[in-house]
């Protein structure tokens, strides 16, 4: 990535965004389950987003 240090900064400002954040929680252990809400995020515990 040293080469593409625009598509670093790109991939962490992505990564950065709240519902990319939400998103990565789906189907995992620490997230929520495949069909959610918005409630069931809310729902997690205080820091996990």
């Amino acid at each position: 990535m040293h080469e593409y240090e625009a598509v670093g900064r790109w991939v962490a400002e992505i990564d950065a965004r709240p519902a990319v954040k939400r998103g990565r929680l789906v189907n995992t252990n620490k997230g929520v389950l495949e069909r959610h809400s918005a409630a069931d995020f809310a729902a997690l515990p205080e820091g996990t987003l």
